[in-house]
Formats: C-alpha cells, structure tokens, sequence
C-alpha cells in the first residue's frame, strides 16, 4: 500500500481514506477492467457483422486493448489468482467466465447460421479464443520485439479461423 500511495502521489493515510485494503483495491481494479473491456469490444459484438467477422474484430479490439494498458489486465487477473480472498477470486473469475460465454454466444449464432462448424464444441472454441489472447499478451510482455501483438494476431486468428470456420463459410470469404 505505501509502495502504490508512493506512485500515485499521496500518503498511505490518504489511499486508506478510499479503499480500506489491497483487497478493495484488486475488487476495484477487476471492476474497472470488466467494463473497459467489454467497452472496448462492444463495437465488435454489437455490429451487424457475421459471427466470424465479430471475432476476427473482437479478437484486433482486445489485443489493442491489451497492448494501450500495457498489459496491465493479465496482471491483475494473474494476481487476483493468487490472492487467497474468495471476493477477488469470484470477481475475477466471473470477468473469464463472461468473457469465454459471450464468445462462445458468439460461435454459438455463427453455427446457426451456418457458417461455423456445428460439430466445434463452442465453449472449448471460446476458451481456446480467450487462451490465444492470453498467451499473445503475455509473450509481448516478454519481448515486444519478438512478439509484436497485431502480427502474431492476425496469424493466430488465421489459424482460429481456419479451424472454426465451415468449408462453404470460407469459400464464400473467399470470394468476398
């Protein structure tokens, strides 16, 4: 608590007139993560876009997301993991959980409309989509230069895509 009074310019005495604990404080910062990243996807989610092409866009909109906090959500996800408190840990699963669900509604309407492949279990493709993101941004927090996040991407969205998709699905990309 001091070390974070320090580098928001306050004393610890002021930070606790706000939050009474690091406990609060990761309930706070799992909160805001929760609505600025579904703010920043929305415009995907929301479009009158295909199901494919609402992923593929969902799937640019988190890594810029990602990449313009420098990573700082996997950060406090992580550390929500290992703080024993039942409230961050609830707080912080739920976020995953909404996340892989809204994917996974998304595949779900993608396999009615025929162009997503109705054998593809869609919970295990929205978790495989959520752990792509996941391991991208964490790799770029590694070395950027080694993993600059919109190529590796694109690459990795091929790849989802090309597993996902049905093969009249991607002829008609294709031609488009």
């Amino acid at each position: 608590m001091n070390e974070l009074a320090g580098r928001v310019g306050v004393t610890e005495a002021a930070l606790y007139k706000h939050v009474k604990n690091k406990d609060e404080i990761l309930l706070l910062l799992v909160a805001e993560i929760r609505e600025s990243l579904f703010a920043a996807i929305s415009e995907a989610t929301s479009s009158d876009r295909s199901a494919i092409e609402k992923l593929g866009h969902m799937l640019q909109l988190h890594l810029s997301y990602a990449e313009a906090r420098r990573g700082v959500s996997f950060v406090i996800i992580s550390e929500a993991l290992r703080f024993g408190v039942p409230e961050v840990r609830t707080a912080a699963r739920k976020l995953v959980d909404d996340y892989v669900k809204l994917v996974s509604d998304i595949i779900k309407s993608g396999q009615d409309a025929a162009e997503m492949d109705r054998s593809a279990d869609s919970e295990a493709a929205a978790v495989m989509f959520f752990g792509m993101v996941e391991a991208s941004v964490t790799r770029w927090l590694f070395d950027e230069s080694l993993h600059p996040l919109e190529e590796k991407g694109a690459a990795m969205w091929r790849l989802f895509k090309a597993g996902i998709q049905t093969d009249t699905a991607a002829a008609r990309t294709v031609q488009v």
